[in-house]
């Protein structure tokens, strides 16, 4: 479920529009030329199956690192399992503790919260593929996030998606895909092409 294409996409395109860096295919003089600056802050990769993603992972950790982001971390991610758990160990227990932290483990001195420290969760391909097993784990991913936190879902059809809609009260929807400009066809189950839904948290309610 890891967007990896989108997000080497994403940072070539950003280099491509400024003279401040060169885009991914840059020769291995320019990458360490020093003249580049990072355009992430942080990027956290989670997948059932990671450490099968290693092969693809590594070397391309190599070109992102430190050139178009400070970091990438790796976990595992179940989303057919709890995000949260009070036991001592469990599946997506290092996925939770990344979220939570601004860079475990190397500052022993953050202090851990219940907020996911995160601006924005890319999910492909996820829902789909554990047909309706995912909505606790998503529930709790939406719960934790930062008022303002930006989702995007890239599914092959809305199927899944109109089941997180119908769940998800915390968020603010808009269609991207071929049903954009055409509202009377998106509670429909079809699209010309993927399914690609784009969310906002809502914004807490200031006390009186």
């Amino acid at each position: 479920g890891n967007d990896i294409v989108g997000l080497v996409a994403f940072l070539q395109s950003m280099s491509t529009t400024s003279h401040c860096s060169p885009p991914v295919e840059a020769s291995e003089n320019l990458l360490s030329s020093g003249q580049q600056r990072s355009r992430l802050d942080r990027v956290i990769l989670l997948d059932w199956a990671m450490d099968e993603w290693a092969a693809v992972l590594n070397p391309l950790d190599s070109l992102l690192v430190p050139h178009y982001l400070t970091r990438m971390d790796r976990a595992v991610g179940d989303v057919t399992d709890v995000l949260r758990s009070s036991e001592v160990v469990y599946k997506n227990q290092r996925a939770c503790q990344l979220l939570l932290d601004h860079h475990p483990p190397f500052d022993d001195s953050h202090v851990s919260s219940n907020v996911w420290e995160c601006d924005m969760f890319l999910v492909s391909y996820v829902l789909s593929e554990t047909h309706g097993k995912w909505h606790a784990f998503f529930k709790e991913l939406v719960l934790g996030a930062k008022p303002g936190s930006l989702f995007y879902f890239a599914e092959p059809t809305p199927w899944q998606l109109h089941s997180l809609i119908s769940q998800e009260t915390e968020l603010d929807f808009i269609w991207l895909d071929s049903s954009m400009y055409h509202p009377e066809l998106q509670s429909l189950d079809m699209r010309v092409g993927p399914a690609v839904l784009f969310a906002r948290k809502k914004q807490t309610k200031a006390s009186n």
